[in-house]
């Protein structure tokens, strides 16, 4: 959208949507909330909100630390959920007929960043505070505010930060460069001034306002190694040389390196079973295991059509596809199964899949930035690996009826009645 200068689609209407079988969907309906209700997933999330997940990346060395030098972020308990709780936390926030409530209500009392409204989330305390080396809760829960009033994606927004401030360490940028700006790791005043730059375009803004690839590609003398995007889009807080798994997701999304196309990141650094999926042991997840691939691709199936119906993805731990099969079709009148839920995921990766490659993708944009390649992990559990993607991204493409290039194969879009999509790509 943003490359057709399209801000928003808004559409309007009186129809209203029938139910086929409002006594069965209600049923169905019922019985997942209260499951979930009761559910681990509730407790941990409602209490805590997204930032449960900061201490269990932390311990297995995957917090990305001042943009990816390193996975081990030592002051990470001043932005956990337990911080949060403790400090900062004002009420809590559901989606729509959620039972969670995962969301946070949040308010600096005081001091440069007194401010309040919805949020941090993990994502946030990741690229604004563990990739800029902050560890200023406040600080970092102010830029959260911002980024929701000005319409920015905190990844992009706080990760394009973090090349900046290793660019200036490097010396790429000086203060010429950055208005005036010292921008070192760990300056809470920083990330504040640079978002709203970013959001007007002001100045360096206007540069950082344009993503860490392009960036890169403005700035050269190497800068391009730890530009820490995929295809363009800044990547999410898990470094993948402390679970290689999460490497391919990143390499393999088809928007850009995501965390939530498969969500890999879950069973690899919380170890719990995704009931969405047939169990899968991921095994070692300090090593390259071609057979765990078929679990991003099985993944990618089921939360693709979460996508499509508005659903949530965390919903994929506590919830089957039988489960959401049986929805489905108590309100649509279809009959759909659990085969039929992820073959509806496979088609939909493979349409995107093939407009990518109608665009000019392949292998090559299958890949991860040198830094992770590349680059050791310094210390943490991960200390010494790199990821090695190449054995990975094979067996992936085998799972998925794709040639060795990436491209999904005629039998493979015959099979998943795609074939009118032949020979368009």
């Amino acid at each position: 959208m943003g490359s057709k200068r399209l801000k928003a689609i808004a559409s309007r209407g009186k129809a209203v949507i029938q139910v086929a079988d409002k006594e069965a969907y209600k049923e169905n309906a019922k019985d997942r909330y209260n499951w979930v209700n009761e559910s681990l997933l509730k407790m941990s999330l409602e209490v805590y909100g997204t930032a449960v997940m900061l201490d269990t990346v932390a311990v297995k060395g995957g917090l990305p630390t001042r943009n990816w030098q390193t996975g081990v972020f030592p002051n990470f308990e001043k932005l956990n959920g337990t911080a949060i709780v403790e400090t900062i936390l004002t009420d809590r926030k559901a989606c729509f007929a959620c039972p969670i409530a995962c969301g946070r209500i949040s308010e600096i009392k005081e001091g440069p960043y007194k401010s309040k409204g919805e949020g941090p989330e993990y994502e946030t305390l990741g690229a604004y505070g563990t990739m800029c080396g902050i560890d200023d809760l406040a600080a970092v829960t102010l830029a959260h505010f911002l980024c929701n009033e000005y319409g920015l994606d905190t990844i992009s927004a706080g990760s394009t930060i973090a090349f900046a401030m290793e660019c200036f360490e490097k010396g790429i940028l000086t203060k010429k460069d950055t208005d005036g700006i010292e921008l070192k790791f760990g300056d809470g005043d920083a990330i504040i001034a640079l978002t709203h730059k970013i959001a007007k375009r002001e100045g360096f803004g206007d540069l950082l306002a344009e993503g860490s690839r392009i960036m890169a590609e403005k700035l050269n003398k190497g800068s391009e190694k730890f530009a820490m995007n995929v295809k363009g889009l800044e990547l999410p807080a898990y470094d993948p040389r402390a679970a290689k798994i999460c490497g391919l997701a990143f390499a393999v999304a088809n928007r850009g390196g995501d965390h939530i196309t498969a969500y890999i990141e879950g069973p690899a650094f919380l170890a719990m079973p995704f009931l969405i999926i047939d169990a899968v042991d991921l095994g070692d997840i300090l090593q390259e295991i071609p057979e765990t691939t078929k679990a991003v691709k099985d993944m990618e199936d089921a939360l693709i059509v979460f996508d499509s119906i508005g659903g949530c993805k965390f919903m994929g731990m506590v919830l089957t596809r039988e489960d959401w099969a049986k929805m489905i079709s108590s309100l649509t009148g279809w009959t759909m199964t659990s085969e039929d839920f992820s073959r509806t995921g496979a088609r939909i990766i493979n349409l995107q899949r093939a407009f990518n490659c109608r665009e000019g993708a392949s292998r090559a944009d299958d890949t991860l930035p040198k830094r992770l390649l590349e680059d050791p992990m310094p210390e943490g559990e991960g200390e010494g690996q790199v990821v090695n993607l190449d054995p990975l991204l094979d067996a992936y493409y085998k799972f998925r009826g794709w040639d060795k290039d990436g491209k999904p194969t005629p039998e493979t879009l015959e099979a998943l009645g795609l074939e009118w999509l032949i020979g368009k790509f």
